[in-house]
């Protein structure tokens, strides 16, 4: 069967018969000792030189085309997590849960924790799950955290930001250095020293 290789695969010659690819090409994908990156490039190469549809292509290897199109998705995993595949440091149920999170980060994090604690294929579903629940309900910043940027905002008169990536929240302020940030800096952190005693 053919080896995986990090670009595009070709398997087509010049004036080759684009019949006899295609056949190749879906030997490749059914054979089941066939590598899962070697076995998606194949899918990505018929889709590119429009060989087949999406549509038949899910007819042609038996599958749905939910089946393609989530296979298609470990072309966006990052190199190291492609290697571990690669290397049977992980399995493909493993990758393919990974190449749910839209995240590079994310991805790298869960795929960490399946190495340092021998992550089952369903454990890492439902770390990658957890994740993408996060990510539906707290997405967007709580409107009562942007209400408490916005009250730092007025009291010390600076730019505040806040945003959210993965599981943490960050704020960040934004005012010129010198004496100005010192008093700026101060003022926050009596905010801040009024908001406990007051908790």
């Amino acid at each position: 069967f053919f080896r995986y290789a990090k670009e595009p695969l070709h398997f087509t010659k010049k004036n080759e018969n684009s019949t006899f690819v295609l056949d190749k090409l879906l030997a490749c994908i059914t054979d089941s000792v066939t590598n899962p990156l070697t076995r998606v490039r194949a899918m990505e190469e018929i889709l590119s030189k429009e060989l087949l549809t999406k549509t038949s292509l899910s007819k042609a290897i038996q599958k749905s085309p939910s089946y393609v199109s989530n296979y298609l998705r470990l072309l966006i995993l990052p190199e190291v997590i492609k290697d571990a595949l690669l290397s049977n440091m992980i399995t493909e149920g493993h990758a393919r849960a990974l190449s749910f999170l839209n995240d590079r980060e994310e991805m790298m994090q869960v795929f960490q924790e399946i190495v340092r604690y021998s992550f089952s294929v369903r454990r890492t579903e439902d770390e990658v799950n957890k994740l993408r629940k996060e990510k539906r309900n707290y997405g967007k910043v709580q409107q009562e955290l942007k209400d408490y940027a916005i009250r730092i905002e007025k009291a010390i008169q600076v730019q505040t930001s806040i945003v959210r990536k993965a599981r943490n929240v960050t704020l960040a302020l934004s005012f010129p250095l010198g004496i100005t940030a010192h008093q700026k800096i101060k003022g926050l952190t009596e905010i801040i020293e009024d908001a406990l005693k007051n908790s």
